[in-house]
């Protein structure tokens, strides 16, 4: 039984997406652009906002990650702008929408940076003082 087991949690990794296990932003890209790394960076920054990647259940971080993508996109426009001198009112039409669809994805995630908890277990406490005791007897 432990074998099977055991092969069972060897495929894991195999049947799972790039982008599910980590090793992919995104189906078919490579991640070297400086707008991927950028999306990346996004991800990264509002998963730690929200106490860290590890404690996101999977249906806030595909929020995240659809947050991210947009406000990218966002940035690439304003960027686009900046060097052509200006927006078409269709294209500030488009982004005004776009960054209240930006606001709505942000608020269902949290706007507020939620705490990460760092207080120690008590084995961890107990740990501490029994290297500190150690330590005031030497």
């Amino acid at each position: 039984m432990q074998a099977a087991s055991a092969e069972i949690d060897a495929n894991k990794s195999k049947g799972r997406s790039a982008v599910s296990n980590g090793s992919a932003i995104l189906p078919g890209v490579d991640g070297r652009s400086p707008w991927a790394r950028r999306f990346r960076d996004l991800i990264v920054a509002i998963s730690n906002d929200q106490g860290g990647d590890d404690q996101l259940p999977e249906a806030k971080r595909l929020l995240i990650r659809n947050a991210s993508g947009l406000a990218t996109e966002l940035e690439r426009m304003l960027a686009k702008w900046a060097v052509n001198d200006g927006a078409t009112p269709e294209e500030l039409a488009l982004f005004g929408g776009q960054s209240k669809n930006l606001r709505i994805l942000l608020d269902s995630v949290g706007l507020e940076r939620a705490a990460k908890d760092v207080t120690p277990t008590l084995g961890q406490w107990m740990a501490q003082k029994a290297a500190e005791k150690a330590g005031a007897e030497k």
